[in-house]
This record gives C-alpha cells, structure tokens and sequence, in this order.
C-alpha cells in the first residue's frame, strides 16, 4: 500500500517497515502505549509524518487506547492477508470479486507490481474460538 501512495508523498518521509521498531528487535506483544508530548519513540527516535498506515487487530492494546468499543460478533467471519509474487503479479489493478456460492465472497485488490492483497468472508454460525 505505500507503494500506492509513495508518489504522492515525499520521498524522505516514507520507511517501509521497522519504523516503530530497531532492526534485530523481535517481534513480540504489546505491553503499553502512551503518548508522549516531545514526539520521541522508546529507542529515542523522533518521528514526524504525514501518512501512518497501521494494521491491528480485535481485543489489542492499540484499539482498547485509541477508544474502541469492545468487538461484537456480527454474524460472518473472515480470513486475510497479502501474497507475494517475486516474479510479478499479472492481475489488473482494480478490486477483483469472486462469489463462492450462497453467503460467501473473496476479493483480491493488486496494491503493487508483487503484492495482492486479499480476503474471504462468509457467514457463520459461530465467533469460533476468542
């Protein structure tokens, strides 16, 4: 994705990956989050930007601090995620749907020339395991 929108961003402004973490740092669970008035992150970095994308997920410290509600089971469930092409992608760059049968759909959505992005939803009886 920030490939997408790299162009219309300054060049000296975009990190892919490893920002709010140093390299050889492992990847662990978040224990807290605050603010902080000088703008300096843990390891003493100072960050300033026009653009923040950031993936997270249900029950996190991240969504219970930016004021969340609490997850409500609505009735389908679904998987996603990103693939990698290393020799390419050949999809065309539009938002691709495929319907499966009754209550179930999947989209993929070409973000770069070796990236998809993709996801199945479909209807569920059950949250299934918490």
């Amino acid at each position: 994705m920030v490939e997408n929108y790299a162009p219309s961003l300054s060049n000296k402004r975009i990190k892919e990956g490893g920002m709010l973490q140093p390299k050889g740092a492992s990847c662990g669970k978040l224990a807290m989050i605050e603010s902080n008035p000088d703008g300096k992150l843990y390891w003493n970095l100072k960050m300033s930007l026009n653009f923040l994308q950031s993936c997270d997920v249900i029950r996190s410290p991240i969504a219970k601090w930016m004021g969340f509600p609490e997850a409500n089971y609505v009735g389908y469930c679904d998987f996603r995620g990103l693939a990698s092409y290393s020799e390419g992608q050949s999809y065309r760059p539009r938002v691709n749907y495929i319907y499966g049968g009754r209550w179930v759909c999947a989209r993929y959505i070409p973000v770069s020339p070796t990236t998809v992005y993709w996801f199945i939803c479909f209807n569920s009886s059950s949250s299934g395991p918490k």
